[in-house]
């Protein structure tokens, strides 16, 4: 039995006119030499595809991208409201001196900032809608539509970091999904 397992390696297997080299052959190859018996599992299983983790990946990058212009967008938004409110705390009189409120806003941002950083979805979408009721609080208020450009382009990082974190957490979850 040995020698005709040896014939067929050498006829069939060697070849050049044979399937390209698959770690599928090659394990059958190493088998029948050192004469270890295969499940049929490991000889029937279906090749994995490169393109779709090629795709994948390319998805995974295009998302991380956004996500860091999200952030980058938040700490630049951040840094404005301190910068003008210390602009406005410098012309301001003693009893609006002590108005905390403004820093804790600003602590809030950076914090949705470090939570977009850490690719959280619910800092994605806290930003977004925060962004939005605050400008919107402040049209409401002041009654001028200044600004409308600046809300738009840091509405637009915000939107897409937040439908990039869904996305990386959904191909983040169907890889563990499909790993085990």
């Amino acid at each position: 039995m040995d020698i005709t397992l040896y014939w067929f390696y050498k006829t069939y297997l060697t070849r050049n006119y044979c399937e390209p080299e698959t770690k599928a052959n090659q394990k059958l190859k190493n088998n029948i030499v050192n004469k270890k018996t295969t499940s049929s599992d490991e000889l029937y299983r279906a090749p994995k595809s490169q393109v779709l983790e090629d795709s994948r990946k390319a998805k995974e990058k295009q998302a991380i991208k956004k996500i860091r212009s999200g952030w980058i967008a938040a700490i630049a938004y951040g840094t404005l409201t301190l910068v003008l409110l210390i602009n406005t705390e410098s012309q301001a009189t003693l009893e609006t001196l002590f108005d905390y409120s403004g820093l804790f806003e600003v602590l809030f941002i950076y914090l949705l900032a470090f939570g977009i950083y850490l690719k959280s979805r619910v800092s994605a979408t806290l930003m977004l809608v925060f962004f939005i009721a605050s400008k919107l609080f402040a049209i409401a208020v002041s009654g001028k539509y200044t600004g409308i450009g600046i809300i738009i382009i840091f509405s637009y990082f915000y939107f897409h970091a937040m439908v990039a974190t869904y996305q990386y957490q959904s191909m983040k979850s169907r890889l563990e999904i499909d790993s085990r």
